[in-house]
């Protein structure tokens, strides 16, 4: 079932929410990644269209025939052949059957941009928490050399040659 245009365009912002976010916090390392990351899911986009469109007449023939069956079942209802109608619509199957590829070719979409936007969160959430652990040894470091005197520069030591430049 096609996703309503509402959910596409809420879709469609929140990935460019997060391109914009990906801008401003990630590093130049940070920022090449996430750009693999979109490389990647536009190739998947690229090889979903090209599949689509090489393959969409037997797709359609496929779903034909799969209708054709469906209806050609036997019911246990009992028509006489001169009441009723006619079951086998060729061209209302051939509507349906095209109208089924693009559904699902549709639904195939969504459901890559929604593996994207999960992708682009979790990356841009693991980079977050790199962001907030770095430096902190460092600074952990220096906390401890300040508070522990034995870790502490002394000025009764002799100066190496490096601190003597300074």
């Amino acid at each position: 079932m096609a996703e309503s245009l509402g959910l596409q365009i809420k879709r469609s912002f929140e990935l460019a929410a997060l391109t914009r976010e990906a801008k401003i916090i990630l590093s130049a390392r940070g920022w090449r990644d996430y750009q693999l990351l979109d490389k990647h899911f536009a190739a998947q986009r690229r090889d979903l269209e090209r599949n689509y469109a090489s393959e969409y007449q037997s797709r359609v023939e496929t779903v034909r025939k799969r209708l054709i069956d469906g209806r050609a079942a036997k019911t246990k209802e009992f028509k006489h052949r001169f009441l009723g109608s006619d079951r086998f619509d060729a061209n209302a199957l051939l509507r349906q059957a095209h109208r089924q590829v693009r559904t699902h070719h549709a639904g195939q979409l969504q459901g890559l941009e929604k593996r994207e936007l999960g992708a682009k969160a979790a990356f841009l959430e693991q980079q977050r928490r790199l962001g907030r652990t770095r430096g902190k040894a460092q600074a952990s470091f220096a906390k401890v050399a300040r508070n522990n005197p034995d870790r502490s520069p002394s000025s009764d030591r002799p100066r190496t040659r490096a601190r003597q430049r300074r």
